[in-house]
């Protein structure tokens, strides 16, 4: 009896010597599975993400295309009228300019 009982002693100790040394190798494993898993869901929110950006890009690409001709042509449009209106002033401010330095007197 004496022998069962001191085997059964050493075999816990054994035991919970093996199992004291194993779980930090256990909790580690979870955690390298945990990690794995967060990978691979962060490599598919990157994938979504890369898709969306595709996406909207191909869409602002299109809406250039489509809005770029009418800004640009507004835009000229702008432009030869604001010549068109201002020719008149600048060829009167030009008379002017000819006026004024034809009336002072010359420098020697």
């Amino acid at each position: 009896m004496k022998s069962f009982l001191g085997g059964f002693i050493t075999g816990a100790v054994i035991a919970g010597a093996w199992a004291l040394t194993h779980r930090q190798t256990a909790a580690a494993a979870d955690r390298d599975a945990h990690n794995l898993t967060r990978v691979g869901h962060d490599a598919q929110h990157l994938m979504q993400a890369v898709t969306t950006v595709r996406h909207r890009t191909s869409a602002l690409q299109q809406a250039i295309q489509d809005t770029v001709p009418a800004a640009e042509a507004g835009i000229n449009d702008a432009i030869t009228n604001f010549k068109f209106q201002t020719a008149p002033r600048i060829a009167k401010l030009t008379t002017s300019i000819d006026h004024i330095t034809k009336a002072l007197p010359e420098s020697e």
